[in-house]
């Protein structure tokens, strides 16, 4: 591969084409069908290679001609065409675009290919997005742009096969893209960002690759009444130009006038370009290609065919114009002023009232997708800011007690021949509704009373974040997982039903795996399988507890209560200083307090130099603070030196009204003033998500006993504050922006203790990124209550949950991972609490710490926290579920997924037997080499071991194609299994909470890791399946 150099002959010219969602398309098929354009039908003459994330119209990641078909497939027809056949087939500029490259040049034998990846609401200031570091090295750059350059290897490689004698060289790039880093407020960002994916995109591909983009439009942003949002999409558009006006062979389509109309239907958007724009805005991009390649060219003037003039724009699809003060009818949506209301969008699912729990139950098709306003069922008044066509919805006239049919019409609002078949919330067939429309004028006012929901319009000052849902702004996973643009989810209520886990209902169609070991706590990864799988737990330490009270403030800090045991707290390897660091609670109610250990078994407790506060020698605790519980981070994620250590605390006190506080600190010693968060209830915690670049407070609330809210930030000191109503807390139900949401809670899976007899609770959730999911410890409370404990601990276990996309909880084992021990004498007799950071990785076994006490029968009141210690629990890495073939061999072939590495790793345990693997199609056909007949048995007890083919150096070759790996095992187990992108046999998965021979929070050392942990001491526990006492 090389960059666009030299004669055409024995070369294929490849195009490359990203962006967000103008670049995935909203142009219509059906639209080139009723004008007779050409590009309605296959163009032979040109390839197309594309990937979408498996949601797209025509086959992904293969080599097919160019055509329509290369955006999501509609679930229902939509837009100008309600009768289209499902699903709707769409295109991008990159139809036209490509066609237009062909034909300039001047060689009729010229090869030409175009590759595709784009994704909606994309920005490219995101990490999870398109941000570039400017480089070739691929590791520092976003998500997406890393998915798109494994994409591009894959069109290359296909290009490769099916042209062997020609040289695929890199044409030139389209670029359409620009609008979420306008919403999301970062266009002061944009002319560095473009500059750096310029660079990046040579750097990669060769410095002479050219780079044509499409400007943001006024046509886009014309109908918006909210200054500030023009001003940041009018500083992108600015961004734009000046980076065409700086960098050599960059140029910029200006989309400005009637030749690039916007789409007119809201479900669309009013920012997504119609067919008769994409077109043009391809053609255009396609022309500046051309010109700038140094390739010989045909005249512009001389091609016969114009694929833009075919389409004509629809009367209805006639867009704002800048100047228009007020957007009437189909040109906008209305905006009202109406006090108490939130903006949403009119979907399945989305909460209808702000003082009611009932959600949709599935909106008209004509209505589904608009912005809606949620207000109190009561009574809706409102004034008008912005005019246009707003729709309303009440119930039939049956119902007259609370049918607003009459004060609609008296208001001059028309029926529409609509009628709902069934309820539009909840069961009772009298809330079936009616559909009224009118075109409201600005000036305006009106009042309903119980009940009316008005559709297509938004509030007053959430213009922004209704208008980001719009277009599209869903976020992409690095496993493939699409959220919604509603994140997190507000529609939960409390419920003792069982969290719904949506990505595994509805998996991605391709599951990139780059990130992380794959692990088989559930089936989202699994087509089909006759393995049955074991979940596994920690076995306690013979030695334990590791830390115990033993200096005078830990044995009575003045309330007698001995502790030395975190509750959550934290315990983290230190790369830096090559130590295990740990941070408990000394003396209940106590100190923050910090202990070391070179080998995670004999801890020691350091003297601190500096502390503002020194009851212990070895206290941490900042200034004036008394602690209840809190987490101790070492931050290795953000790169901040000042900010490495971050303390999250919930000071005592049984009221719901205490705020947390929010510390940084360079060393761990010298903490910053604090940022106060909002209420909570105590035993609160925060910890990181690095999948979403989001901290994540797991917030104590009590809506089905002891429960938890969500909250989450992209800073940790400044996006924190949250409010609540206390009673809604209490209910868990009614939430309104600025709270957190419901989240989860023990459920009815849940068994109550056959002797305490108490229906499970909640009590505590700390959760750490491990490999490529989030592991998290839910602290689940059997009883008694606090007041009749008699001194003994109140029993809390631990138990293993999972999540793929850091909200949605997976709890496949109802079976404590670490137990009490429940004897009197035992130092983990009851209490036992989760460490923050989890689990720490030592050489091929998992760390587990957790807190556990004693009690004090001689204190009945009280002595139930009494003599608190730490211990330790240890398990086989990636060990929480394993598929075992025992007695006859079995099998296990995944999803389809994709990759960018080039060898397959596996933690098996096949000493007694083997296992082979084998590479398949999309088809389920074997991929030669990579047969089972050619791959070499894997016969070894190995948590890290290479599977090989004869015949076959590595996978490369596979890169970038969605392919299904088979794996047959016979007497033995397999545990994880990943493509490394060498043969270290690194994850590049999250390492939790860190470990010897781990340079940062990624595994991107494999076997050296091991190398680095011989020299610590195992636990050298005995991995008996199910076996946790």
């Amino acid at each position: 591969m090389s960059a666009a150099e030299g004669k055409a002959e024995g070369k294929v010219f490849l195009l490359l084409f990203a962006g967000q969602s103008n670049a995935l398309g909203w142009g219509y098929k059906q639209y080139l069908l009723e004008t007779n354009n050409p590009l309605a039908e296959p163009q032979e003459d040109v390839e197309l290679y594309y990937s979408i994330a498996g949601e797209g119209y025509l086959p992904e990641n293969q080599l097919i001609p160019l055509q329509p078909g290369t955006s999501h497939k509609l679930p229902k027809p939509g837009g100008h065409y309600p009768d289209l056949p499902e699903p709707v087939c769409r295109f991008g500029p990159e139809l036209s675009m490509a066609r237009t490259v062909k034909d300039r040049l001047a060689d009729p034998d010229a090869k030409v290919a175009v590759v595709k990846f784009a994704h909606g609401g994309t920005s490219l200031y995101d990490r999870d997005d398109w941000r570039p570091d400017g480089t070739a090295d691929s590791r520092g750059d976003g998500k997406l742009y890393q998915i798109f350059q494994a994409t591009v290897r894959g069109a290359v490689k296909a290009l490769e096969a099916k042209y062997p004698g020609r040289e695929v060289v890199i044409m030139g790039m389209g670029w359409v893209q620009g609008p979420s880093d306008a919403l999301e407020g970062k266009a002061d960002e944009y002319e560095e960002n473009l500059t750096r994916l310029v660079e990046d995109v040579r750097a990669t591909y060769g410095e002479q690759v050219v780079f044509a983009l499409s400007q943001v439009s006024p046509n886009q942003y014309a109908y918006s009444q909210n200054r500030s949002w023009v001003e940041q999409w009018e500083k992108v558009a600015a961004a734009q130009e000046a980076v065409a006006k700086a960098l050599p062979d960059v140029a910029m389509i200006s989309t400005a006038g009637d030749k690039y109309p916007v789409s007119a239907t809201t479900s669309e958007g009013l920012f997504h370009f119609s067919t008769p724009g994409l077109l043009q805005i391809g053609q255009d991009l396609g022309n500046a290609i051309a010109e700038m390649s140094g390739q010989p060219l045909v005249d512009e003037a001389l091609i016969e065919e114009d694929y833009t003039l075919r389409v004509t724009v629809p009367a209805e699809a006639r867009q704002v114009r800048p100047g228009q003060s007020a957007p009437m009818a189909s040109d906008g949506h209305v905006v009202l002023r109406v006090g108490g209301a939130e903006g949403d969008l009119f979907t399945k699912g989305s909460r209808v009232f702000t003082n009611r729990d009932f959600v949709l139950n599935g909106p008209l098709p004509q209505l589904e997708g608009l912005p809606f306003i949620r207000a109190n069922i009561d009574r809706i008044s409102f004034s008008v800011v912005a005019g246009g066509k707003l729709y309303a919805l009440t119930p039939l006239r049956s119902s007259t007690s609370i049918s607003q049919v009459s004060a609609l019409e008296e208001a001059g609002f028309k029926p529409v021949a609509v009628e709902a078949d069934q309820p539009l919330f909840g069961t009772n067939r009298g809330d079936r509704i009616l559909v009224y429309e009118k075109v409201v004028k600005p000036g305006e006012s009106y009042a309903f009373g119980k009940w009316t929901v008005l559709v297509g319009a938004m509030p007053e000052g959430q213009e922004v974040s209704v208008q980001k849902a719009l277009l599209g702004s869903e976020e992409m996973l690095y496993n493939g997982i699409v959220l919604p643009a509603t994140w997190p989810p507000t529609h939960y209520v409390a419920s003792r039903e069982v969290m719904p886990v949506p990505y595994l209902e509805q998996v991605p169609e391709v599951i990139p795996i780059d990130v992380g070991r794959q692990l088989f706590v559930d089936d989202f990864l699994i087509e089909q399988t006759d393995l049955s799988r074991t979940y596994h737990h920690p076995v306690k330490y013979e030695g334990n507890p590791v830390l115990k009270p033993e200096t005078p403030f830990e044995i009575d800090p003045g309330n007698g209560l001995a502790t030395a045991a975190p509750k959550s707290g934290g315990l983290w390897w230190d790369s830096e200083e090559q130590i295990f660091k740990m941070w408990y609670e000394a003396g209940w109610f106590g100190a923050i307090a910090l202990a070391t250990s070179r080998d995670g078994l004999h801890w020691e407790r350091p003297q601190v130099e500096g502390a503002a506060q020194n009851r212990t020698p070895n206290e941490v605790t900042p200034a004036g603070l008394k602690p209840d519980s809190w987490n101790m981070i070492i931050d290795t994620w953000s790169g901040n030196p000042d900010e490495r250590y971050k303390l999250f605390v919930r000071r005592p006190g049984g009221s719901w009204e205490i705020n947390g506080l929010c510390y940084v600190s360079p060393d761990g010693v010298n903490w910053s003033e604090p940022s106060v968060s909002g209420p909570m209830g105590d035993r609160s915690s925060v910890f990181y998500n690095p999948f979403r670049q989001k901290w994540v407070f797991s917030i104590r609330s009590m809506y089905t006993g002891r429960s938890r809210h969500y909250w989450e930030s992209d800073d940790f000191m400044t996006g924190n504050f949250w409010t609540w109503d206390e009673t809604d807390f209490w209910k868990g139900r009614g939430w309104t922006p600025g709270e957190p949401v419901v989240w989860t809670a023990a459920d009815k899976l849940d068994p109550e203790d056959p002797v305490l007899n108490y229906a499970p609770q909640l009590y505590n959730l700390d959760a750490v990124p491990y490999e490529s999911l989030m592991l998290g410890l839910f602290q689940i409370w059997l009883g008694p209550h606090n007041n009749e404990t008699n001194g003994v601990p109140k029993i809390t276990e631990l138990e293993f949950a999972y999540s793929r996309d850091g909200f949605h909880w997976d709890r496949p084992d109802r079976t404590p991972a670490i137990a009490t021990a429940r004897t009197p004498g035992a130092w983990d007799r009851g209490y036992l609490q989760s460490v923050g950071g989890v689990c720490v990785v030592v050489g091929d076994e998992l760390w587990f710490y957790y807190g556990g006490s004693a009690g004090d029968e001689s204190r009945p009141k009280d002595g139930l926290y009494a003599n608190a210690s730490t211990g330790l629990a240890v398990m086989r890495r990636d060990g929480f579920a394993s598929m075992d073939a025992s007695g006859e061999p079995g099998t296990l072939t995944t999803r389809p997924v994709v990759f960018s590495g080039s060898r397959l790793f596996v933690n098996a345990d096949v000493a007694e037997g083997a296992l082979r693997a084998e590479i398949r199609d999309a088809d389920g056909n074997a991929i030669a080499p990579f047969t089972l007949d050619n791959c070499e048995p894997v016969t070894a007890d190995s948590t890290l071991e290479e599977v090989r083919w004869s015949g076959a150096e590595d996978l490369s070759a596979l890169a970038g194609s969605p392919v299904r790996i088979h794996f047959e095992v016979d007497g033995g187990a397999l545990y994880a299994f990943w493509v490394s992108p060498d043969e270290s046999g690194r994850s590049d998965g999250y390492v939790a909470a860190g470990g010897p021979g781990f340079t940062g929070p990624t595994d991107t050392v494999g076997r050296q890791q091991l190398k680095a942990a011989e020299v610590f001491v195992s636990a050298e526990a005995d991995y008996s399946p199910g076996d946790n006492r």
